[in-house]
């Protein structure tokens, strides 16, 4: 079927493309071709997901760098008590506080996004949040596990769920989800 869509020597180039650090909006930029076809030419070859340009470079950062074991200890005690873990399109990390050092600190360690959402309810005092999602949140998860204890069980999901995502069906991805809501208010 992808044939028909693209010849031999357009898939070889858009998977030869893909594997050489290029984005899917840069593919369909220079290829004018839609992002489900892209999606489908690389899972085809077997790409089993297509990993956006940002999320390569936070994979790639977490993944080279070398992690102190009190580091991964501080991270894992700030995600206790400040963090959350959820499943949006893929697993998110993100972590919240009113101090932008602790906050920044997150950002210099594992790269993310950092933003400031609003104000706290009583304090009025600026919120910041550090957010990181898909693959760069499992590794960050993987890391930090050993030291989690209030969220271990949430991390430990979000953990199988990367694993087995394309064996996963609907129902139970609503399941799990439904799981990492209950363990929030246990």
């Amino acid at each position: 079927a992808m044939n028909q869509i693209l010849s031999d020597e357009k898939l070889a180039d858009i998977v030869e493309r893909y594997r050489n650090g290029a984005s899917a909006r840069e593919l369909i930029e220079t290829t004018h071709h839609r992002y489900r076809t892209i999606r489908r030419a690389l899972a085809s070859v077997g790409v089993r997901r297509v990993i956006k340009a940002s999320q390569r470079r936070w994979v790639e950062y977490i993944s080279t760098r070398m992690y102190r074991p009190d580091e991964l200890a501080w991270v894992a005690g700030f995600v206790d008590g400040e963090g959350c873990m959820y499943l949006g399109c893929g697993p998110v990390l993100a972590v919240r506080n009113t101090y932008r050092a602790s906050i920044q600190r997150l950002a210099d360690l594992f790269s993310g996004r950092v933003r400031q959402p609003g104000l706290a309810p009583l304090s009025k005092r600026v919120i910041y949040e550090w957010a990181i999602s898909g693959d760069a949140s499992v590794i960050v998860l993987k890391l930090i596990r050993p030291w989690l204890i209030v969220k271990a069980d949430q991390a430990d999901l979000l953990i199988d769920f990367d694993n087995r995502r394309s064996e996963i069906s609907r129902d139970e991805y609503a399941a799990i989800v439904q799981r990492i809501k209950d363990l929030k208010r246990v």
